[in-house]
């Protein structure tokens, strides 16, 4: 009987080993979803290209005499800063690829640095 039990267990263990993975999917998926979601994981995001695009805009309108490159760096300082005073933690490099983005998607005549 024993014998039994062991090769049934032996022979079952792949599909409950499926069936536990499908189920730890099923329910901690949307969990997982839940929190990103409470926690503003997506409203951080939109966070940071709002700071960057306002620190563009306002280095475009301040210093037109620039050039691009130390547009792109006055932009740069200036969300950083209002990253800071947000209480947001952004990478600094998170910003030079945000900044490359949006030079690119809204066609501001600036020098990548």
């Amino acid at each position: 009987m024993m014998e039994f039990l062991n090769q049934a267990l032996e022979a079952l263990t792949p599909y409950l080993i499926e069936v536990i993975t499908l189920a730890v999917v099923i329910v901690v998926v949307p969990q997982l979803k839940a929190l990103m979601k409470q926690f503003g994981i997506k409203q951080f995001i939109e966070n940071e290209k709002e700071i960057v695009m306002d620190a563009m805009y306002f280095a475009e309108r301040v210093f037109k005499h620039l050039d691009g490159k130390q547009k792109w760096n006055m932009a740069k300082a200036k969300a950083v800063e209002k990253a800071k005073k947000a209480g947001l933690k952004i990478k600094e490099e998170d910003i030079d690829d945000i900044i490359d983005t949006f030079v690119e998607e809204f066609d501001f005549d600036w020098d990548e640095s």
